[in-house]
């Protein structure tokens, strides 16, 4: 028998998860529109109403999960949503819940994120997963926001038009308008 002498570094073992051999674990995972969910909402053994159940392994990535999300939730499927995972924990010791952020991924681009797993996180068997669903902001077109509406004329057009002789007759003068304090057609 000949002994070998390891010198330097030690090769890393593959130690991913056989997905034939290994039974899945269930993954109770709540989506929420724009945040995630509060803390609290997970207290006193209730949950959000919004869960999706997933079967999966210790090895599935962010990537992976964004996936199987995308195929339940149609709005998700746009270009450029984000999603935001984090890990709802139990504290024994004050008897409430925690959420850690663990990474976030986009539907388009490949981040970073894509690729981290729930094995390497903070995240154990029986913990839930809170991802908050982050939709592109609509761009607003260069063009007339208001395409159902005429184009305004200059305010001198309008005094113009209005200050004819059936005003000077009455003596009220040109006609003005008050201002619009309307803002409906901002996006804020």
């Amino acid at each position: 028998m000949s002994e070998k002498i390891l010198t330097g570094e030690v090769s890393k073992v593959d130690r991913s998860i056989d997905r034939l051999k290994t039974c899945p674990l269930l993954l109770r995972v709540f989506c929420n529109k724009a945040r995630h969910h509060l803390a609290k909402e997970y207290e006193d053994g209730h949950t959000p109403e919004n869960e999706l159940q997933i079967y999966t392994w210790m090895d599935a990535t962010l990537g992976e999960l964004t996936k199987l999300i995308q195929e339940v939730n149609t709005d998700a499927r746009r270009r450029g949503t984000q999603f935001s995972f984090s890990i709802v924990q139990a504290d024994s010791t004050h008897n409430r819940y925690y959420l850690t952020d663990i990474g976030i991924t986009e539907n388009g681009p490949r981040r970073g994120d894509d690729q981290i797993q729930l094995a390497k996180t903070r995240f154990r068997v029986g913990d839930y997963l809170d991802v908050a669903i982050m939709q592109k902001r609509q761009e607003q077109p260069a063009a007339n926001p208001r395409r159902d509406r005429p184009l305004q004329q200059s305010s001198e057009d309008n005094n113009k038009r209005r200050s004819g002789p059936a005003n000077e007759r009455n003596g009220s003068g040109p006609v003005r308008s008050a201002p619009r304090n309307d803002h409906r057609d901002r996006p804020y």
